[in-house]
């Protein structure tokens, strides 16, 4: 169909239209563009019909198949299946905190701390010199998931806790910590936990452990001297100890004991304790020989009551 044909349809057309006639349906198919009026062309061939090129027909643009919100996968989306509190997995709470430290808090509580805040509590004095450091830990602890962590990497080093006391005159007082001491404790001697006076001459009854690791108590002026057992206090692992001293102008009974087991017990004929005013745990002492001290304590309690280790 060259460009002669077209010229001849475009004479065709025009004269019939001038003329006012109605023309005969005329076959165009296939012919040469351009086309009579009810043909399109398509690809320069006339095609009978109106069409619109196959732009919405061919263009296979379907909405629901061209992946727009409907099959976006909001109802797939795993809302109910996400992990909300059905599938939340256990429960971190206080039942699964470890060992139970036991009740603390009762009516006869004077000091009570588990180590568990964010820092220590307002009542504790902390006391460090010579190279000690007591700092609050998540390294291990006796239950929950911190504890005190004190340590001295010079001689007579010193890094502890002090909490003064309301003055006790009279009847017994309980202390009780959970202690942890790491092998590579390398101290001669080590003092970490104390009733005191807070006056001149300094009275105290204390819990000390030997380069042997013999748990003993030092009684300070104006005794002065060690009451020693024969128990050894164990190290890496969480050890239960208690001290008690009855206060009585009269003379003191003092009783000491390592996971039940009594490690020093006497009654002193003398006072040794008048009234008893503050608490100190840590390292409150280390003896000269002693190159570094390393302790853990935690769940530390002072009552009036006796102390289990439950």
């Amino acid at each position: 169909m060259g460009w002669v044909n077209r010229v001849r349809a475009f004479a065709v057309v025009g004269l019939l239209t001038s003329v006012g006639c109605v023309p005969e349906a005329v076959d165009l198919q296939g012919r040469a563009c351009p086309c009579a009026q009810g043909w399109s062309c398509v690809d320069d061939v006339c095609i009978e019909g109106e069409h619109d090129g196959g732009a919405a027909t061919d263009s296979g643009i379907d909405p629901v198949d061209a992946g727009m919100p409907g099959d976006a996968g909001a109802e797939d989306a795993g809302g109910e299946d996400a992990g909300g509190d059905l599938d939340a997995g256990p429960d971190l709470g206080a039942d699964d905190a470890g060992v139970d430290a036991g009740p603390c808090g009762t009516a006869d509580t004077i000091v009570c701390d588990d180590f568990e805040g964010m820092a220590l509590l307002e009542e504790w004095e902390s006391l460090q010199q010579n190279g000690g450091v007591a700092l609050l830990s998540a390294d291990r602890a006796h239950a929950g998931v911190q504890s005190l962590h004190a340590t001295s990497t010079e001689t007579s080093g010193a890094a502890y806790l002090s909490q003064s006391l309301p003055d006790i005159t009279s009847g017994t007082i309980y202390g009780r910590a959970w202690i942890y001491l790491p092998a590579s404790s390398a101290h001669s001697s080590l003092t970490f936990m104390m009733f005191a006076e807070e006056r001149a001459p300094w009275p105290l009854v204390a819990l000390q452990l030997t380069q042997r690791e013999l748990g003993r108590v030092w009684v300070g002026p104006p005794v002065s001297r060690h009451l020693t057992g024969s128990v050894t206090f164990p190290r890496d692992r969480w050890v239960c100890a208690n001290l008690e001293v009855t206060v009585d102008s009269a003379g003191t009974t003092v009783r000491s004991t390592v996971d039940g087991m009594v490690a020093a017990e006497e009654t002193l004929t003398s006072s040794v304790l008048d009234v008893a005013q503050r608490f100190d745990l840590g390292i409150q002492y280390t003896g000269m020989e002693s190159p570094s001290a390393d302790i853990y304590v935690d769940d530390v309690e002072v009552s009036l009551a006796p102390l289990p280790c439950e």
